[in-house]
C-alpha cells in the first residue's frame, strides 16, 4: 500500500488550523471539561515520515507543562520544548509562543479529544482523540481532516501522555515499587527501535535496586535468525535516581554487561516526574525520541491476580513493526480506545486503530483509521506482572505487562481496582508500548445513564467504540421505577418506541426498544445516523414516563465517503464455555443448512456454508423503517455487502492457517427479527480440524475477531455444504430464537489491551467509488 515516501502535510497558514479547529471539530461533549483543570506533564511522540519501504526517516517529540483551564482552554509553559531529527540538526528548541496555547473537550466519561500541543511544520495540527482518569490523559492523532482547500490531511502516529504534577518528592520518599514501560525510536528512526518492560524497586537513598529488563530491539534481528525480533533478557546493577528542587527526578541505568550497543534495552540518564497520587511516573530522554510509562506496582503478591483486570480501562498505544529480511515493513501504528475485563481471564478490546500496513485506504490512497474489537485472554501473577494467552502467542504477537497498585483509592466503587497497566509487545518483531488507566467511578441521582454503559449489544465491545446505524446496543444505568425487576421484552411485532413507560432517543429520534428493565436496556440505533456527517457525537437519552437521565455521547467516527456503508459489526455468541450468555466471546451462533446450531458436537466442515447471527452491519437496500420486521419476501441486504466492501477471514491456530478467506455468500437482515443480521459464509477448506477456528470480520471502518466456531475434517455430505441465503429458509429454528433468548446481561466487565494482538488482516483493494444504486442482489 505504499507506493512513494509517505510526508505528511507541512504546515498550512494560520487560517487553515482556524477552520480546522473551527467549532465544528470542537462541536463535542464538554461536560466533564471541569475534569481537566490544573497543571500536567506532558510527553508527545510521533512518526512524521516514512519512505516507500515503510521505514520510519523522521520522529519528532515534544515536553513540557500543560494547564487546563477547566473550560476547555489550555497554555504551554514557556521552558516547553520540541525535536525533530530531520531538523535544526536534530537540536532541541523551545515551543514558540505563538504555539503555546490550545483547546480541548471531555465529556462526562472522560473520553474527548484536545488540539497538538507540538509545533512541528511538519504535523497537520489535527485534534487527537483521547481520554482521561485518575489524573492522566492519553491521546493519539487517529483521524484524517480536510483542509479548506478540500484537500485531505492525513492522521500521524503519535502518542500524548499528560500527568497531573504534584507534590514534589524527595530521594527518601521515593520508596515505592513502579512496573515501567518504555519505547524509544533511537536517532528519530526505526533501525533501532525497542521497547522495555522492567519494575524498580527504590530504597528512599537513591537506588533502584536490580532490575530485570525484557524488550526486544529491532537491531536484534540477525540474532532471531533474520525473523522477528527475539525477545531479550537483561540484568542491570548500580542503577540510580536523584529528585531536583523541581520535582525533576535523573534515572541512571548503567547498561548491561556483555550487551552490544544497539542491543542494550534501556540505559543512561532519563527525566522522570511522578504523578500528584504518585500512582504514576513519566519519564523521556533529553533531546531524544523516546517515551517512558511506569505505575506503582504490588507491594506484595495479591491472592487471586486474575480479579486485578477488572473493570474498564482506557488505551492508548504507539509502537512499529520495522523492516526485516524477508517481509515488508508495516511501520508505526497507534491507537486510543478501551477493555474490559471480567477478573477471569477474559478482555473485551476496542482499539481506534491507525496503522497504514493495516488500514484501508479513502479515496486519496491515505489510510483510514478503524475500529478494532477483539477478545484477549490474560493470565496474572501474584506481583502483578502478565502474559497475553495462547491465541496472542500462537499469532507471534503477545505483549507482557505489568498492572497497578491495589489501594482502593482508584475507583471507590471497587474494592480491588487497580489504577493502572504498562506493557510492551514481547514477540514478532512488533515493538509496541500500551498505557491502560482505569476509567472512572461514575454514578448519579434520579434516571441514570452511565456514561461508560453503552456497549454493543452483540459483540460487547466497550465504550469508546464507534456507532453504526441498525446497531443492536446495550444500556446500562438505573433507570428509575415502574419497570419491572425481571425486566420487560418487546411483544411480537415490530419493536415499540415505548415499553413499559420508557422511551430512549438517539439525537433526538426515537430508537425501537427490545428489553427494559432497571438497570438495563437494549435498542436498535435509528438509521438515521447514516445522515450525520462525522467527526461526530450522538447523544443517547432515557425517559422513564417524563423523568430525563443525563444525556450520553457516543463517537461515529466514520468518514463522509463511508456513508452508507457504515458499520459496527459483533457475532452473538453462547458464552467461552458455550453455556447459554451471550456476551460476545465464546462459540458463534452459527447454524448448518438444516437450522441446528454449530457446536462441538455437530461442528462445522470444511467447504460448508454456515449462517451467522450478527448486529451492526448496518444500513440496508432496500431501505428499512427503525424496528420494522424484515420479511423473506423483501431481503435488505447489507450495503457494505453490496459494494464489496465486507470481508471474513478464518484464524486456526492449531494448524497454523490464518488469515483464510471465507466467501460471503449473503449479508444482510435476518427475517423475522428487527435489528438482528445474518451472514452466510462459506468456510475455507483450508482450516480445520480443530475445536477452535477463530472469525475475522471486516468492513472499511471495522474489524472483529473475538468468536469462534469448531471445524471438523472434509465434510462428508454435500448438502452440508449448499449454500442457503434467508429466503431459501421457510422452516426450522431461526437464529433469531437461540441468538438473543433473553437480553445479554453484561456484569461491567471490563477488557484490558495490548498493542494489536495481532497484525490486522484489512482488504488491500482500493476503494472503489461508491454507485449511485447498490449492485444487484448477490446470492
Amino acid at each position: 500500500m505504499k507506493s512513494s515516501i509517505r510526508f505528511f502535510r507541512i504546515a498550512a497558514p494560520a487560517a487553515v488550523f482556524a477552520a480546522l479547529l473551527s467549532p465544528a471539530v470542537f462541536a463535542q461533549d464538554s461536560s466533564g471539561n471541569s475534569m481537566l483543570t490544573g497543571a500536567f506533564r506532558f510527553r508527545y511522540v510521533a512518526t512524521v515520515a516514512t519512505n516507500e519501504s515503510g521505514v520510519v526517516i523522521e520522529t519528532t517529540a515534544a515536553e513540557g507543562v500543560l494547564t487546563f483551564d477547566g473550560n476547555g482552554n489550555y497554555t504551554i509553559a514557556t521552558d516547553s520544548g520540541w525535536i525533530d531529527n530531520t531538523q535544526n540538526s536534530g537540536k532541541g528548541q523551545l515551543i514558540p509562543q505563538g504555539s503555546s496555547t490550545g483547546q480541548y473537550a471531555i465529556n462526562a466519561a472522560g473520553i474527548g479529544l484536545i488540539t497538538n500541543p507540538n509545533p512541528n511544520p511538519n504535523l497537520p495540527g489535527l485534534p487527537m482523540y483521547g481520554t482521561f482518569s485518575q489524573g492522566v490523559f492519553t491521546a493519539s492523532t487517529t483521524e484524517e481532516s480536510q483542509d479548506e482547500y478540500g484537500d485531505t490531511i492525513p492522521a500521524v502516529n503519535d502518542l500524548l501522555v499528560a500527568v497531573a504534577v504534584g507534590p514534589i518528592p524527595t530521594n527518601s520518599t521515593f520508596t515505592s515499587p513502579y512496573w515501567i514501560g518504555a519505547l524509544d525510536f533511537a536517532e528519530g528512526t526505526d533501525s533501532d527501535v525497542k521497547n522495555a518492560l522492567f519494575e524498580i524497586s527504590p530504597d528512599g537513598k537513591g537506588d533502584l535496586g536490580s532490575l530485570s529488563i525484557q524488550g526486544q530491539a529491532n537491531s536484534n534481528t540477525a540474532s532471531c535468525g533474520n525473523g522477528p525480533a527475539c525477545l531479550l533478557m537483561q540484568n542491570v546493577t548500580g542503577a540510580t535516581y536523584n529528585f531536583a528542587s523541581d520535582g525533576n527526578a535523573q534515572f541512571s541505568i548503567p547498561a548491561p554487561q556483555g550487551v552490544a550497543t544497539p542491543q542494550v534495552l534501556v540505559s543512561g540518564s532519563r527525566t522522570v516526574y511522578v504523578s500528584v497520587d504518585g500512582n504514576f511516573l513519566l519519564g523521556w530522554t533529553a533531546n531524544g525520541y523516546d517515551i517512558m510509562f511506569g505505575v506503582k506496582a504490588l507491594p506484595s503478591g495479591v491472592a487471586g491476580a486474575d480479579a486485578l483486570n477488572t473493570g474498564l480501562f482506557y488505551l492508548s498505544g504507539i509502537g512499529d513493526q520495522p523492516v526485516y529480511a524477508g517481509m515488508e515493513a508495516c511501520g508505526p501504528f497507534s491507537f486510543w480506545g478501551s477493555q474490559n475485563g471480567d477478573g477471569a481471564e477474559n478482555e473485551w478490546v476496542h482499539q481506534r486503530l491507525y496503522w497504514a500496513c493495516a488500514n484501508s485506504p479513502d479515496a486519496d490512497g491515505y489510510p483510514l483509521a478503524y475500529d478494532y474489537t477483539s477478545w484477549n485472554e490474560i493470565a496474572m501473577n501474584p506481583d502483578g506482572s502478565g502474559l497475553d494467552d495462547p491465541l496472542a502467542i500462537a499469532l507471534s504477537d503477545g505483549y507482557s505487562y505489568g498492572f497497578g497498585d491495589v489501594t482502593g483509592n482508584c475507583v471507590p466503587s471497587m474494592a480491588n481496582a487497580t489504577c493502572g497497566f504498562v506493557s510492551i509487545s514481547n514477540t514478532s518483531g512488533v515493538m509496541g508500548l500500551t498505557i491502560g488507566i482505569h476509567a472512572p467511578s461514575l454514578s448519579g441521582s434520579g434516571i441514570y445513564l452511565s456514561p461508560i454503559g453503552v456497549v454493543n449489544g452483540a459483540s460487547f465491545a466497550p465504550p469508546t467504540t464507534s456507532l453504526a446505524p441498525g446497531e443492536f446496543i446495550a444500556l446500562f444505568g438505573n433507570f428509575g421505577s415502574g419497570i419491572p425487576a425481571g425486566g420487560v421484552t418487546a411483544p411480537a411485532g415490530p419493536f415499540p418506541e415505548v415499553l413499559s413507560q420508557v422511551q430512549v432517543t438517539i439525537n433526538g429520534v426515537l430508537a425501537p426498544i427490545y428489553f427494559v428493565s432497571p438497570t438495563q436496556i437494549n435498542v436498535i440505533t435509528p438509521y438515521e445516523l447514516a445522515d450525520i456527517t462525522p467527526p461526530a457525537q450522538v447523544q443517547i437519552q432515557v425517559n422513564n414516563n417524563g423523568l430525563l437521565s443525563n444525556t450520553v455521547s457516543m463517537y461515529l467516527l466514520d468518514y463522509p465517503e463511508l456513508a452508507g456503508i457504515d458499520a459496527e459489526p459483533g457475532i452473538f455468541s453462547y458464552g467461552p464455555q458455550g453455556n447459554g450468555a451471550s456476551d460476545g466471546i465464546g462459540f458463534a451462533i452459527a447454524e448448518h443448512a438444516d437450522g441446528s446450531l454449530v457446536t462441538p458436537d455437530s461442528p462445522a466442515q470444511q467447504g460448508e456454508t454456515i449462517v451467522l447471527g450478527m448486529g451492526g452491519l448496518g444500513s440496508v437496500t432496500p431501505a428499512i423503517a427503525d424496528g420494522a420486521i424484515p420479511t423473506y419476501s423483501t431481503l435488505n441486504y447489507a450495503n457494505n455487502y453490496n459494494y464489496g466492501e465486507l470481508a471474513v477471514y478464518f484464524d486456526d491456530f492449531d494448524n497454523n492457517a490464518y488469515f483464510q478467506t471465507g466467501t460471503v455468500q449473503f449479508a444482510g437482515l435476518y427475517p423475522g427479527f428487527p435489528g438482528e443480521y445474518q451472514m452466510n459464509v462459506t468456510v475455507p477448506t483450508s482450516v480445520g480440524p480443530s475445536d477452535q477456528v477463530f472469525i475475522d470480520v471486516v468492513t472499511p471502518q471495522a474489524d472483529v475477531t473475538e468468536v469462534s466456531i469448531p471445524v471438523a475434517g472434509s465434510t462428508s455430505s454435500t448438502s452440508a455444504k449448499a449454500a442457503r441465503t434467508g429466503a431459501q429458509r421457510t422452516s426450522g429454528p431461526g437464529v433469531s430464537e437461540v441468538m438473543i433468548p433473553l437480553p445479554p446481561q453484561l456484569s461491567r466487565k471490563s477488557p484490558q489491551w495490548h498493542g494489536p494482538v495481532h497484525t490486522p488482516t484489512r482488504m488491500t483493494a482500493p476503494r472503489r467509488p461508491l454507485p449511485a444504486q447498490p449492485a444487484s442482489p448477490q446470492n
